[in-house]
């Protein structure tokens, strides 16, 4: 099971709870964090975001292939909060299409996964979200 994208999930139903604000900067920094643990666990961890720089990239067409995610979505953004959700938007999609292309990605049952966590952070009422993250 891939932690950080059901962490993200639980940080797009409530940012600000999580972040402090709804942005894409802050955003950036916690998975920045997440990572950098995640590697000091296992240097071999990867994530649901293994590919979503080149997605992004070839999403908003950077040719030079030098720009980050975090800059190519607030630069064709009116704000750090449309920036946030565009970042979530891209995510489902990106994800839906290395779903599609890679069968099983991230070394576990992806249909099960994807599954899961798409019945469980946009299908539950408030009461079931608080009940989750109470666990």
């Amino acid at each position: 099971m891939d932690y950080l994208y059901i962490e993200l999930q639980k940080i797009r139903m409530r940012p600000t709870m999580f972040l402090g604000e709804k942005s894409v900067e802050c955003l950036y920094y916690f998975i920045l964090g997440y990572s950098a643990r995640a590697f000091q666990i296992d240097p071999h961890y990867e994530d649901c975001l293994s590919g979503f720089v080149e997605f992004v990239q070839k999403r908003y067409k950077d040719k030079d292939g030098i720009h980050h995610w975090k800059w190519l979505i607030l630069n064709n953004s009116k704000n750090e909060e449309e920036a946030f959700d565009i970042f979530f938007e891209l995510l489902s999609k990106y994800v839906k299409n290395k779903l599609q292309t890679d069968g099983t990605p991230y070394n576990f049952n992806a249909e099960k996964w994807y599954a899961e966590c798409q019945m469980k952070y946009e299908a539950l009422t408030e009461q079931e979200i608080r009940k989750y993250m109470e666990e």
